[in-house]
Formats: C-alpha cells, sequence, structure tokens
C-alpha cells in the first residue's frame, strides 16, 4: 500500500529533536513521525533498522527483530537509522534472571543491577517447587553498553545460571 496524502505521517511528536539533542537520525528524512516498536523495544546501542509503516510514520526495529520481515518486494519500506549524539534517554527494558534459590539472592541482583547504574522500577521473584527462581525486572537504562554490563555482573552472582533480557509479550 501508498502512504496517502491524508495519512499523517509528519508529526512534530517525532522522535527526531532538534540537532542539539538529536536521539534518532533517520536517513533521507528530515520532519517524520518515528515511534519505538514496542515488540522488541530498541535500546540505544542495539543495532536498529526503521521500517515505514502504511499510516504511523517510521517504526523503530532492532535489526534482529522477528516482527520485521524483510521482502524484497517491500525493500524500499526498510529505512537506515541510528542513534544519534545525545541518545542517552532512559530506555527501560525487562530482565529475567534464573537461579537457584538462596537467601540474598534477591539483594545481590539488585545489587548488580543498581551498581551498573539502572534503576529498577518493577521487580517480581517467583520460586518453583524445585527451589528454581525467576526474578523479573524492569529497568530503566541508559544504552544496551550498560545493559550489558549488568547482565554480566548478574551471571556473576553465585548460583545464577541465565541472565537475559527479556521483551513485551514474552509472558511478562
Amino acid at each position: 500500500e501508498e502512504i496517502s496524502d491524508e495519512d499523517n505521517i509528519f508529526s512534530t511528536e517525532s522522535v527526531n529533536i532538534d540537532n542539539d539533542n538529536q536521539i534518532l537520525v533517520v536517513e533521507g528524512y528530515d520532519d517524520i513521525k518515528v515511534r519505538m516498536s514496542k515488540c522488541c523495544v530498541p535500546v540505544p546501542g542495539d543495532d536498529i533498522i526503521g521500517f515505514v509503516t502504511i499510516n504511523k510514520g517510521i517504526s523503530i526495529h532492532r535489526s534482529d527483530c522477528l516482527n520485521v520481515n524483510i521482502d524484497n518486494s517491500k525493500g524500499e519500506r526498510i529505512v537506515d537509522v541510528s542513534w544519534g549524539i545525545d541518545s542517552h534517554s532512559g530506555s527501560i527494558v525487562w530482565l529475567e534472571i534464573e537461579a537457584i534459590d538462596r537467601p540474598y539472592l534477591l539483594r545481590d541482583a539488585t545489587i548488580a543491577i543498581s551498581d551498573n547504574g539502572g534503576n529498577i522500577l518493577v521487580a517480581k521473584s517467583v520460586t518453583n517447587s524445585k527451589r528454581i527462581v525467576s526474578l523479573l525486572f524492569q529497568v530503566e537504562l541508559s544504552d544496551n553498553i550498560q545493559l550489558e554490563s549488568i547482565i554480566s555482573d548478574s551471571n556473576k552472582i553465585e548460583n545464577v545460571f541465565e541472565v537475559k533480557r527479556i521483551y513485551p509479550g514474552m509472558g511478562v
């Protein structure tokens, strides 16, 4: 489908901000409505692509997002995007830490997150009958380097066997 004149893809509510405070750079467009996708929730530093939607402007996805099917017949709908100069704006991600339960595990996990500058917005702990605990955290971060540090430090916690970023729609 083509974008019609009635589709309001141009807007001042764009993620593109003035040059002094630019979060995203969309190649070939100066003032177009841009939104972060909710399926893969890209954070600054992630490898990203833009997908021209029918009536919502450009949707920003992680390049490995399964919801963006690259189809050669739709090649013109994929646009190059990159993180701008000031992309450290506070992104929200979900993390899951799986471990064998033990005293102070929750404390150690929150320390691994907060010592790396992550701001915990939501925390949830569920332990099954085999004493395997799943710690879920919604964390505000500045970029993917901070995310990688949190994951690395969390993997070093005693009894932890898996740490991963999870995405909306995956049972959160």
